[in-house]
């Protein structure tokens, strides 16, 4: 009986994430989150603490800004903590 369990789980390896259909309602999911919290930023009033954090959009554009800088900063970094390609060989 186990090794029936084992097949079936061998056989039936591919992920629900691997599955196109899955994929895209994530896709279709995070899209519409996004919509709505774009269109709520109309509505909620915000208590900006400094003036350009008021405008429309600012947090969008600070994290897309942020998360380029990480990238960038992360390829100098590799730079530094890169090893040669026969590092670990004997």
């Amino acid at each position: 009986m186990s090794d029936n369990f084992t097949e079936d789980k061998i056989s039936n390896s591919t992920g629900w994430l691997a599955k196109k259909i899955n994929s895209s309602k994530i896709i279709w999911l995070l899209s519409l989150i996004c919509v709505f919290l774009f269109v709520a930023e109309f509505f909620v009033h915000r208590h900006a603490e400094m003036g350009v954090d008021e405008y429309i959009g600012f947090y969008g554009a600070y994290g897309l800004i942020g998360s380029i800088f990480l990238v960038f900063l992360s390829h100098q970094i590799r730079k530094l903590l890169k090893r040669p390609e026969d590092f670990y060989d004997d």
